[in-house]
């Protein structure tokens, strides 16, 4: 599960798992009635959050299976994952709502089960989506790494230290990789010949690269310089055209950046 959710250095079922409990403690505070025992009130919202929270980074995880929705934009994404999830749960909410809450079996099972999905979806969906947020625009969490001396070089040969992220790959060395793309949790990586999908921040993987070997020419992108086939400017932005002709977009911020980077290319 560490791999579906790299979140920089956050272990991922942690980081969603501590969320849900703390919301079931806060819930079952806020909430409290005299009717039903005071542990099992707890027991009852910390069910309601951590078995939604499993719904739906199972549905996530399965969905990203799927090449269609691997095309998506990363808030569709959250979004229909979080919807799947969410009714899901449905079944299983009306069932602890009748056997555990002891609110008892309704006349219409299915008129119950509308309202109760009315009821969780949007909630659920919109906490799903909220807890991602952060990722959705760039941020995660990195531990400073203290040199190890035993880990410096002393290879008798000048072989290059491969980053960690191709470990991954089949890829041999860095000038083999032409772009890096960032699909929400995964990273995609092409070479001249092939594409590799893993499961990999792109900002992790671009502190990993040596800085003159490429540039990030948008929040999800990064391309190799020396496979930078031609920039094309369009009004602010641009797009740059790699040697296995795949075009990459170029952000306003990047765009001069780019182009000087280009330029010396050319020199």
């Amino acid at each position: 599960m560490n791999k579906t959710f790299p979140l920089g250095d956050i272990n991922p079922l942690h980081y969603f798992y501590s969320i849900a409990a703390i919301t079931g403690f806060l819930f079952a505070l806020i909430s409290r009635t005299e009717n039903t025992p005071v542990l099992l009130h707890f027991v009852i919202w910390q069910l309601q959050a951590i078995v939604p929270m499993s719904f739906l980074i199972t549905s996530h995880a399965i969905c990203l299976k799927v090449n269609v929705f691997n095309k998506l934009k990363s808030w569709q994404q959250l979004l229909i994952s979080g919807l799947v999830g969410s009714l899901l749960f449905v079944p299983l909410a009306l069932l602890i709502d009748i056997y555990v809450v002891g609110e008892g079996i309704p006349e219409s099972i299915w008129l119950e089960l509308s309202d109760e999905a009315l009821g969780v979806m949007p909630p659920v969906t919109i906490f799903w989506f909220l807890i991602n947020f952060p990722w959705l625009l760039g941020f995660e969490y990195q531990k400073k790494e203290i040199p190890n001396k035993k880990h410096k070089a002393s290879n008798e040969s000048n072989q290059e230290l491969l980053p960690a992220f191709l470990s991954m790959t089949s890829i041999k060395h860095t000038d083999e990789i032409v772009s890096m793309s960032s699909q929400l949790h995964y990273l995609e990586i092409l070479t001249l010949e092939d594409k590799f999908l893993i499961l990999y921040s792109l900002t992790k993987a671009i502190n990993e690269l040596p800085k003159s070997s490429g540039i990030q020419t948008h929040r999800s992108h990064w391309v190799a310089v020396n496979h930078i086939k031609s920039v094309k400017k369009e009004g602010r932005q641009g797009e740059v055209t790699m040697m296995n002709n795949t075009k990459i977009p170029i952000s306003r911020s990047k765009l001069n950046d780019v182009l000087a980077a280009q330029s010396s290319i050319k020199k």
